[in-house]
């Protein structure tokens, strides 16, 4: 991120009310393009984020509009950027991940986990990844402003990618070589939509989940 140089005693008086407005400005772009930097969870949300570390499924239950889905989001951001705070201690990927973004419905994913992700259309960059770490919003078809991927930069110079699902599409359309994956919702039958591995990490966070695998989906 670009500094800015200024020395505030050279600055006449006159312009100085202007100075320090425009400084303003900047200090709340800074925050608003750059959330993740300035995330810190509350207790519960900080103990489901390093459960990961140990646990392969983990739960975060809590009321309504009590940052379940923005601990999701936001590790799903953390994992992407590889932008892993110093008070992290949860699971670490050392490189860019492949990821999904899932719920029951495009609609759905497009109003919650994806807002929380990049933030409402024509405000990209707003929400859990960081707006200089955006790559590439991939668009989807049928359904207005709904993203089919999000390209991520990554830390070690690499590319992660999110793609975004709905269980509409069913369970064929999930693929293999996940690395990651963050859901709205379990799928109908209350089961994740695939066997885990060694690597595998899921945390249902209330609707959220976290989800790492390489499996193919149980057949069951």
């Amino acid at each position: 991120m670009a500094t800015i140089a200024l020395d505030i005693d050279a600055v006449p008086p006159e312009k100085l009310d202007a100075v320090i407005a425009q400084l303003e400005a900047e200090k709340q772009r800074r925050v608003v393009t750059n959330k993740l930097a300035h995330y810190q969870p509350y207790a519960r949300q900080g103990a489901f984020h390093a459960a990961g570390a140990k646990h392969r499924e983990r739960l975060l239950m809590a009321g309504n509009q009590l940052g379940k889905t923005l601990a999701g989001a936001m590790e799903a951001a953390i994992h992407a950027t590889g932008r892993y705070p110093d008070w992290w201690q949860g699971k670490r990927f050392d490189k860019p991940t492949v990821s999904w973004v899932a719920g029951t419905t495009g609609e759905t994913v497009r109003d919650t986990v994806q807002r929380m992700l990049i933030g409402r259309p024509g405000e990209e960059g707003t929400a859990a990844i960081p707006k200089d770490a955006i790559v590439e919003l991939v668009p989807a078809r049928g359904i207005a402003d709904l993203l089919d991927g999000i390209k991520v930069r990554h830390v070690s110079g690499g590319i992660s990618t999110i793609g975004i699902k709905s269980y509409l599409r069913g369970r064929e359309s999930f693929g293999r070589n996940p690395r990651f994956h963050l859901v709205r919702r379990r799928t109908a039958a209350g089961r994740v939509p695939r066997r885990l591995d060694a690597n595998e990490r899921i945390a249902w966070a209330g609707m959220a989940d976290v989800h790492t695998t390489d499996r193919r989906f149980d057949s069951r």
